[in-house]
């Protein structure tokens, strides 16, 4: 590994790329190295700001390592460039929800507008719409996501307790069942039973 991050970072130095900046972060995180990453991209992105892609990494990457606050800014320069870039419109308006900012409706919403097929960024959106007091849209929007992705138990949990919030107890227990069965042993099946006890 450790000469495979050479090789990476002379390729680098001899003729830097978006493909291999992104690519050299990205090894660089697979192998511990996270804090050495983000100085990489930060370098990078001093010489070439309009670089979206390198920005949008920079954000995920931070975001991952719990520097919330560090990942907004990385992704609201990435939007600066380009605005249309539904995985970082999802990102930060996930970060923007947990902060309270009113601006994570908006942008989740245009995230779901350009890419209504990822089940992850429209359960991000019907989340939001849901937390924000609005059950009904919140919950077709959820239910939207779970079609794309009828497997995945977290956007399945969600659904249930959207359920649950419109006064749909009964569907919600047979979801929460569902999530139980095919996840046993999982933190989703405790989180599972944890709202079906709730709902007794």
């Amino acid at each position: 590994p450790d000469k495979a991050l050479l090789a990476m970072e002379q390729a680098v130095r001899a003729e830097g790329t978006t493909k291999r900046i992104n690519l050299f972060a990205h090894s660089l995180v697979a192998a511990g190295q996270t804090d050495r990453a983000v100085l990489v991209l930060r370098d990078w992105l001093a010489a070439q700001p309009e670089d979206a892609t390198s920005w949008s990494t920079l954000g995920m990457l931070l975001q991952q390592a719990g520097r919330d606050a560090e990942a907004i800014a990385a992704y609201e320069k990435a939007l600066e460039v380009t605005s249309d870039n539904p995985l970082v419109l999802n990102n930060v308006a996930w970060l923007y929800h947990q902060k309270g900012d009113p601006r994570a409706l908006e942008h989740a919403k245009r995230g779901y507008e350009i890419a209504p097929e990822r089940a992850e960024i429209v359960d991000t959106y019907g989340w939001i719409l849901l937390q924000q007091g609005q059950k009904q849209a919140g919950l077709q929007i959820l239910q939207q996501a779970l079609v794309a992705a009828p497997r995945n138990p977290e956007i399945a949990l969600h659904v249930a307790e959207a359920l649950a919030l419109n006064g749909r107890n009964p569907e919600a227990r047979q979801l929460l069942q569902r999530v139980m069965r095919e996840h046993a042993g999982t933190q989703w099946a405790g989180q599972a039973e944890g709202l079906t006890a709730k709902l007794q």
